[in-house]
């Protein structure tokens, strides 16, 4: 599409316009182009599991989209139910409570309006795509945040979402400007369907890698030994994070892997890393490559135990002290590249899962670590799977840096194409 970049003579004209376009854009309230609907209070003695209608909370409101992570259900609509109140796709939804502003559209059928949801109907001289595009901008958003922020919990009133001043063009530029932001909002969700069934791929094949459903073969085509099982304190041991350590150590110095970036990834990524005053007269543990290391505790049991590989040469490196490392004999044992993946695989993931204990908190034992086994294959086989592991995150990579690219390419056209 022609798109041609016009001088700002006036507050009231986007820099970025279609050429056949011209004229300032009218400002007035959102009161004046939409309604907002309130949704029906539900009572938690209706709920049931797997019931016919979902409830849509805020909680299911996600910024662009609809998440059912959580979700409640009723078996049936409730006897003073209003119309608006069952939702259609390509509904307008807003979040009223808790991370207000959130703008997403209804995605699926049977669906119903829950309290501190509302939903936003446009009037017939607005585009109801168009609309949505000025509610998804950051403006709105950081407008409707400042407005619900003072009580206790952050709350938006009717008031509050239709007092936005919003400035809009003629019906047919909003529907110009709709049509193409709406083939860029699909380009994006393709790439991100596209992220999805590779993240879902790579879960599967992980599985079926690991539990030696899917093997590979030798070069010649023929069969790799059989796996063999390693107690992990027999082909390694562990070593502990930073000791002794003051807040007044840290910030400048050496540099120190975090548990955040253990968390995060299964590789160390080293530019991310943290300062620490070490003195040469202190006992401390430097990291090598090759090193494991595990988070060592954690506010809940299924996010305990995440394994990060340091695969980099390092000189003077350390370790945070609330992780511990681990350090293996012979990496033709096990392969610091296969160890990444080992490491968080699903049933490597259950024993350390069964391993922290705690009550507020869940922590590791490192005499538990060291008693789990492990099957590992051969050094050439090992290769072959991380190998192929390593290409498949690369391209998962590659489609991620793609949807981070198209986003921002989005967020810098709204932001000229809007006033």
């Amino acid at each position: 599409m022609e798109v041609e970049a016009v001088r700002e003579k006036v507050k009231a004209v986007p820099k970025l316009r279609f050429a056949e376009f011209n004229g300032a854009w009218s400002a007035g309230p959102l009161e004046n182009v939409l309604d907002l609907k309130s949704g029906y209070i539900f009572k938690s003695e209706t709920y049931v599991e797997g019931g016919r209608f979902r409830v849509i909370t805020i909680a299911n409101v996600q910024d662009g989209r609809m998440s059912f992570e959580r979700v409640s259900t009723v078996a049936e609509l409730p006897d003073n139910i209003r119309d608006f109140q069952v939702l259609k796709q390509g509904d307008i939804l807003i979040s009223l409570t808790g991370n207000v502003g959130r703008v997403c559209l209804v995605e699926v059928d049977d669906c119903l309006l829950n309290q501190r949801v509302g939903k936003l109907v446009p009037k017939a001289q607005v585009d109801k795509d168009f609309l949505y595009q000025v509610l998804r901008n950051e403006k709105f958003l950081n407008a409707m945040v400042e407005q619900a922020q003072g009580g206790a919990q952050d709350n938006l009133s009717s008031k509050d979402v239709l007092g936005y001043e919003a400035t809009l063009p003629t019906l047919p530029e909003q529907q110009k400007i709709a049509a193409f932001l709406s083939a860029v909002d699909r380009k994006i969700q393709q790439l991100k369907r596209k992220q999805e069934l590779l993240e879902r791929y790579k879960k599967g094949v992980v599985q079926q890698l690991f539990s030696q459903e899917l093997r590979f073969k030798r070069k010649d085509g023929g069969e790799f030994p059989e796996w063999e099982e390693k107690r992990l304190g027999d082909i390694g041991d562990t070593f502990n994070g930073l000791t002794g350590k003051a807040g007044d150590d840290f910030g400048e110095g050496k540099p120190f892997i975090t548990y955040k970036q253990i968390f995060d990834s299964s590789k160390i990524n080293l530019a991310s890393c943290e300062r620490v005053r070490v003195e040469s007269d202190e006992n401390q543990v430097r990291v090598k490559k090759g090193d494991v290391f595990f988070t060592t505790s954690s506010e809940t049991r299924e996010e305990v135990g995440f394994a990060s590989v340091l695969l980099d040469n390092v000189d003077e490196v350390y370790l945070n002290s609330f992780s511990f490392g681990y350090r293996i004999d012979s990496h033709k044992v096990l392969s610091p590249d296969f160890a990444r993946f080992l490491f968080r695989s699903d049933d490597f993931r259950e024993d350390m899962i069964k391993l922290g204990q705690g009550s507020t908190r869940y922590n590791i034992s490192k005499t538990g670590f060291r008693e789990i086994t492990v099957q590992l294959p051969s050094f050439e086989e090992q290769s072959r799977i991380a190998g192929f592991l390593m290409a498949l995150d690369a391209k998962m990579a590659g489609v991620a840096q793609a949807v981070a690219a198209a986003q921002k390419w989005k967020k810098g056209l709204l932001q000229q194409m809007f006033v």
